[in-house]
């Protein structure tokens, strides 16, 4: 999935948010250049926001997972060693 939603960051304050498929947006990023991550990943099929392959509409749950799980190595990846993770799911 390529979509990004706004094609250049934003700058705010002195930061930088990006906004985007996960993946897309964090593969463009260099390892351990990031911070802080701050996200809310949506529920297993619970909610269809009309977004092509958007997560959480995965036929099965194992699918979703394996999609989190990629996205959160991701995370991994660009964080500096001493990064924040700041993810709600409830």
């Amino acid at each position: 999935m390529e979509r990004i939603l706004r094609p250049e960051p934003l700058i705010l304050r002195g930061s930088t948010l990006f906004e985007g498929d996960a993946l897309t947006v964090l593969r463009r990023l260099p390892s351990g250049s990031v911070r802080c991550v701050v996200t809310s990943p949506p529920y297993w099929g619970l909610r269809d926001y009309g977004i092509e392959e958007q997560i959480g509409l995965e036929v099965t749950m194992p699918q979703f997972l394996h999609r989190l799980v990629a996205i959160f190595a991701e995370v991994k990846r660009v964080l500096t060693d001493d990064g924040t993770l700041l993810a709600e799911y409830r």
